[in-house]
């Protein structure tokens, strides 16, 4: 399925939520800021359970910055720095 996706943005979305084992709606509500490079770890804001930090493999990293750099160069990064937040209205 990640190969066939035609943008960069849903496989991006799917291998980091599922690198980092974050839920749907955690992935929705993931910002810029939220992305630890040097720590390889991102924040994670109301998600489940206390802990509110998950592992950051460099393979998600390097998904994460490929969607940034298209998704700014096209005009497309939504403003506040939410990284995927257009597809929260699918995970409601």
């Amino acid at each position: 399925m990640i190969a066939a996706a035609r943008n960069v943005k849903a496989p991006c979305s799917a291998v980091g939520g599922y690198g980092a084992g974050l839920r749907a709606n955690e992935v929705c509500r993931l910002k810029i800021g939220d992305v630890d490079s040097q720590r390889m770890a991102l924040r994670v804001e109301q998600g489940k359970g206390a802990g509110d930090c998950a592992m950051l493999s460099p393979v998600v990293l390097q998904r994460l910055r490929a969607w940034w750099r298209v998704g700014h160069a096209q005009g497309r990064m939504l403003p506040g720095g939410w990284l995927f937040r257009a597809w929260i209205r699918w995970t409601r």
